[in-house]
């Protein structure tokens, strides 16, 4: 284990490696003793402490209900709205897989009258290739 993956475990597991993953903490045991391991694991320790000690501050009464009264009023959308924007959809689904199509795929080629094959706008065909 690097500093690196010993700072980012720090970061989301906290300073007490007894909660990091179970295969990472023989590594983390042996660099913990290290002055830099020391350092990273008293910094996490120091946001752990922090993070301990926060409490969300209460909405004030009567907020959640301000919000819901003075929000716009949803439109109602019935059966047949949503048939309509399913349609929309596979219409706008197949426009794309169309225009792909034509994006990807050669043009077909063009038999002439004596069984080769008749030139295109992309170059010239020989017969039987």
């Amino acid at each position: 284990m690097d500093l690196q993956r010993f700072s980012a475990l720090c970061d989301a597991h906290g300073g007490t490696i007894a909660r990091w993953p179970a295969h990472e903490r023989a590594a983390a045991i042996r660099l913990a003793s290290s002055v830099e391991g020391k350092m990273l694991l008293a910094q996490a320790d120091r946001l752990d402490a922090v993070l301990a000690d926060w409490l969300p501050v209460a909405a004030p009464h009567g907020l959640a209900d301000s919000i819901l009264r003075h929000a716009p009023k949803p439109r109602g959308r019935g059966p047949i709205a949503l048939w309509w924007s399913g349609l929309a959809g596979l219409t706008l689904a197949g426009a794309a897989a169309g225009a792909l199509a034509v994006t990807l795929l050669p043009p077909p080629p063009i038999v002439s009258d004596d069984g080769g094959y008749a030139d295109t706008a992309f170059g010239g065909w020989e017969a039987g290739r």
